[in-house]
């Protein structure tokens, strides 16, 4: 687990493709990589990598000490066996939404 960096544009588009394939995930707001790289840039949002590039757990809409909107996306539709690192990037986004 890891916080998601965004080294090049091609890296960005690679991750918008792969969240293509994830239907209940995607949202017609990223119909382009731009508007999906804007999602990802969000001030009020954070982003974690989880495996070796095998899905986001991420946090939306924080508001520091009080709420969020948490999400997991498994490129390969598969939970069982990532729990404990879904669970440590959860961990370390309630770390870091609780210093406000």
């Amino acid at each position: 687990m890891k916080p998601l960096v965004v080294p090049s544009a091609e890296y960005l588009r690679d991750l918008w493709l792969k969240c293509q394939q994830v239907p209940l995930a995607w949202h017609q707001q990223w119909a382009t990589v731009e508007s999906f790289g804007r999602w990802l840039m969000q001030r009020d949002s954070m982003f974690f990598m989880v495996g070796e590039e095998a899905g986001l757990v991420y946090a939306e809409h924080v508001v520091p000490n009080s709420d969020a909107w948490i999400g997991i996306v498994m490129f390969d539709r598969q939970l069982k066996g990532r729990e404990p690192e879904i669970h440590a990037a959860l961990e370390e986004m309630f770390k870091i939404a609780s210093r406000g």
